[in-house]
């Protein structure tokens, strides 16, 4: 089907890999919903740094304070704790305002 311009509205959907979400510098924040509203949101999320390591993971929140449940990483140990606090500080955006899903990209 071509529209007003000319050009196909249909794009050939290509395969996504995890490698497209890694950013060159910094990293990606990744939360998608799982289940909930407000404090009983609970997220899934995955963060994607530069060069390749990745951090997976469960927030939730247990009696007013975020709490991170590590299910995976390949986080180098010294930006371990850089992940964790990024991840922390969308925490408190998601608590006042609980979204399907936040993509949020940080430099380190």
């Amino acid at each position: 089907m071509r529209g007003a311009s000319g050009l196909s509205q249909t794009t050939p959907v290509s395969s996504v890999s995890s490698q497209d979400f890694h950013p060159t510098s910094g990293a990606r924040f990744i939360f998608s919903r799982l289940s909930g509203e407000d404090e009983q949101a609970c997220y899934q999320v995955d963060v994607y740094l530069a060069g390749g390591a990745r951090w997976q993971g469960t927030l939730t929140w247990s009696e007013g304070q975020a709490v991170l449940l590590e299910a995976e990483t390949q986080t180098p140990i010294d930006k371990l704790a850089w992940v964790q606090q990024g991840v922390l500080a969308q925490a408190r955006v998601l608590k006042k305002t609980a979204k399907k899903k936040l993509i949020r990209w940080r430099e380190e």
